[in-house]
């Protein structure tokens, strides 16, 4: 591994499951193995799996399982949750390139995505990193600078960060109106 690595727990932790068919009443347990296991193991990020939105597992496993954040269906950010992202599949290189070239940038604010080369189509037929590694560089050829890539740590920091700095910034002031003033706040809030 390098410093241009990062390992992260699979679906969806400690093992491999679907979430919405783990039995009900071990589930938070199992929640809790995948904290201690993930956190002894290094993990700081996973993939929820098949865990449906707002479900008491959902909620369960979001609370317990101890990632700085997780990749998954639909992106969250949610006081006391690890942040969630969206990822999006790629079976092979050409559909990864597809995909990426299919993101168009905001000039207003960064999107954050992320994308999952499965490994059926990389591993058996594509050949792995150099297949991925392809797939960037012939984007970066096509729209230099485009993508900022991030190990998942960096990059869930960075999210964390974009959006705390982004909230108006209120002190109190005993001479203000009732207390309080607006500190700074962006333009486009």
């Amino acid at each position: 591994m390098t410093a241009n690595d990062e390992l992260m727990a699979g679906p969806t932790g400690a093992q491999f499951i679907y979430v919405q068919d783990f039995n009900d009443e071990l589930f938070p347990a199992w929640c809790e193995l995948t904290r201690v296991w993930c956190r002894d193991a290094g993990f700081h990020a996973g993939r929820i799996w098949l865990a449906p939105y707002g479900s008491k597992k959902y909620i369960t496993y979001m609370k317990k399982c101890g990632f700085t954040g997780v990749f998954g269906e639909a992106p969250e950010i949610r006081a006391g949750f690890p942040i969630k992202i969206d990822t999006t599949g790629a079976a092979n290189k050409e559909q990864l390139f597809k995909e990426m070239m299919a993101v168009k940038p905001d000039p207003r604010a960064p999107k954050f995505v992320s994308f999952t080369p499965i490994v059926g189509g990389f591993y058996q037929g594509d050949h792995g990193y150099t297949a991925i590694k392809e797939q960037i560089d012939r984007v970066e050829a096509a729209f230099p600078g485009r993508y900022v890539f991030l190990l998942p740590k960096d990059q869930f920091a960075t999210i964390r960060n974009y959006h705390e700095t982004r909230l108006p910034q209120i002190s109190g002031s005993p001479d203000g109106d009732e207390g309080l003033t607006i500190a700074a706040m962006s333009n486009d809030t």
